[in-house]
């Protein structure tokens, strides 16, 4: 497949992202540990063909763009990526934009990704950062900055869409008003961070807020769920994380006592079976009515169009 084929852009307000010219429906999971052994050739191969035979189309690599092992292993094998940048949370809470030498070492590690990864068919989507804005989502200042890194992404490799910040989801009358006037370019696709049951509410009481943001969608732009779960469960035993039991109480609100350390996981894991599938039920039918496409898998990543 040639760098060359793959289009840039979306056709119009209510369409999807479009592969070598055709539509292109994707569900993925998110995200693979790449972290913990990055260039052992093997694990690539294992993980990814994993998700490959789950049926699954696309992973993100949270905070971590993959090297030549993983994106190799992913062109071979046949899964898309979300190529997140090296500089999550970099814009992110009340704090001044970043200093000038540091933002000019971020162009040059923005430039060694896009530039190291844009060879690779498996790249389907440039996400800048993980919640760039969180907490300060319309300081221009900041802006400008993380329209810079867009602007310059888009100079290297024009041949894929952007995600601006991973969570960011355009608010209209902002955009016309003060963005767009100051020549602000946020990306292409809006993307939506939602964890019903854990930070929000639960998907067993009918949550209309969900629905009208899926229906008010920026002006109707692409739009992606790049995390989209329910609780986390801790890898190593099965409970949930310790930092939620003990600071924030979450995991006793679903289990009570069985959440706290030297209880049978099942129960929580049990749990977390349950309001899982009912927030990817909660998500697919009401869009049904809405002839959209959803697609949601536990562990993170939701893709709509």
């Amino acid at each position: 497949m040639e760098r060359q084929s793959w289009l840039s852009h979306v056709r119009n307000s209510r369409q999807p992202v479009f592969l070598n010219g055709h539509p292109w429906w994707l569900r993925g999971a998110d995200h693979l540990p790449y972290g913990k052994n990055p260039w052992d050739a093997k694990l690539p191969r294992k993980l990814i063909q994993s998700l490959h035979d789950a049926n699954l189309g696309i992973t993100r690599t949270h905070g971590m763009p993959w090297n030549e092992a993983w994106l190799d292993a992913a062109d071979e094998i046949g899964l898309g990526v979300s190529i997140e940048g090296i500089r999550p949370w970099g814009l992110s809470g009340q704090i001044g934009p970043t200093p000038l030498d540091i933002f000019q070492q971020w162009l040059t590690e923005n430039q060694d990704v896009i530039e190291r990864c844009r060879n690779h068919p498996s790249v389907l989507i440039y996400t800048i950062g993980n919640e760039m804005m969180l907490k300060d989502a319309k300081n221009l200042e900041k802006w400008k900055q993380l329209s810079a890194v867009v602007k310059q992404t888009r100079e290297i490799d024009p041949t894929r869409p952007i995600i601006a910040s991973s969570e960011y989801e355009r608010d209209p009358q902002f955009y016309e008003t003060v963005l767009k006037p100051n020549g602000i370019d946020d990306g292409d696709i809006d993307d939506l961070h939602r964890y019903n049951n854990w930070y929000g509410p639960s998907s067993f009481v009918t949550d209309s807020k969900f629905e009208n943001e899926i229906k008010r969608n920026g002006g109707g732009r692409p739009l992606m769920g790049q995390e989209m779960s329910t609780g986390y469960p801790d890898l190593d035993t099965g409970l949930p994380v310790l930092r939620y039991t003990r600071d924030l109480l979450t995991p006793q609100a679903w289990v009570g006592l069985d959440s706290y350390p030297g209880s049978d996981p099942a129960v929580f894991l049990e749990h977390d079976h349950a309001v899982t599938k009912r927030w990817a039920e909660q998500l697919r039918f009401p869009t049904r009515n809405q002839h959209s496409r959803v697609h949601v898998v536990r562990g993170g990543m939701l893709v709509f169009a």
